[in-house]
């Protein structure tokens, strides 16, 4: 049965996204041709990016089927994949109802952004420089004069010489749409990135990627541990009932970097989040009578 989970939802927007940029870029090569021949710059960058593509989509369809797999396992009861420790249970680990939340920092998403518009700018300027450094020799001819004795060099054409200006203007226009992304990010983000999960008596309540799903205690079929998550990253985990997946990330703060990748900050003191959390998974397996299951693989599970 095909259930309704988020991730899945939004590895989709991210490929047609990929797919229209890859289209961008096409049309950038193609425009670069037309008006001063073959671009070997352009055509290759879209060349690389399609085939990068590529790879991730096939490597993500293979990774998702084999989760799949994974998770027939779980539901099925194999128990060569419960997670070892399994969490004590514990329902009166937190004081119920608790919403925890985690919001995407405004500070981290400027730092991202910065970092695109530094690449976005040599995507766009190296090719218009390496158009006028190729064609600058060939369009240029020094015509010598005879004039009383003098030989006189014929001047760069405008275009050229204003080379610098157009750059700028360029650089300009990018940091102008990156500002604007940036304010359309900040707002969009904090409906989308938000993630809250809140639990109560009756069942427990996701927000993940802008998909809300709520789940009473007894339609829960599996918990688990999701992905390719190890000590370094956020792990992620997920309720599964019927026809739905609960998923939510779980912070950790071992490494800096990838805190920093997940441009995510729990709304509460450190401290705290992390009692929580520790504390949940106690809940959900005394709540639910199943137990926690490793759908990592081998390699990555701590």
């Amino acid at each position: 049965m095909q259930r309704k989970d988020p991730m899945q939802r939004n590895q989709r927007f991210i490929f047609i996204l990929a797919g229209a940029l890859l289209l961008l870029m096409l049309g950038e090569a193609i425009f670069y041709t037309r008006i001063g021949g073959f671009s070997y710059f352009a055509y290759g960058s879209f060349i690389f990016c399609t085939l990068l593509l590529g790879t991730v989509f096939f490597v993500t369809r293979r990774t998702y089927r084999r989760m799949e797999q994974r998770r027939q396992r779980a539901l099925s009861g194999d128990a060569a994949l419960l997670a070892q420790p399994q969490p004590q249970p514990d329902a009166n680990a937190l004081a119920l109802p608790v919403k925890i939340v985690l919001r995407p920092s405004k500070t981290i998403l400027l730092e991202f952004l910065a970092i695109c518009y530094g690449l976005l700018a040599l995507v766009v300027c190296v090719p218009i420089i390496l158009f006028f450094l190729s064609h600058h020799s060939s369009s240029i001819t020094i015509k010598a004069v005879a004039s009383n004795g003098h030989v006189n060099s014929a001047q760069p054409p405008i275009l050229y010489a204003t080379l610098p200006m157009i750059i700028g203007v360029i650089l300009a226009v990018l940091f102008v749409i990156c500002l604007i992304s940036f304010v359309f990010t900040v707002l969009a983000s904090e409906s989308r990135s938000r993630q809250e999960i809140e639990v109560d008596e009756q069942g427990i309540s996701t927000r993940f990627l802008g998909v809300v799903t709520r789940m009473s205690w007894d339609e829960v079929l599996s918990f688990a541990m999701w992905g390719r998550a190890n000590s370094r990253t956020a792990l992620l985990f997920e309720l599964v009932s019927k026809d739905a997946v609960a998923r939510w990330y779980q912070l950790s703060y071992r490494h800096a970097f990838y805190t920093w990748l997940a441009a995510l900050k729990p709304a509460m003191p450190i401290d705290e989040y992390r009692r929580v959390m520790n504390a949940l998974p106690q809940v959900i397996v005394a709540r639910t009578g199943k137990p926690l299951y490793d759908l990592r693989h081998p390699y990555s599970r701590t």
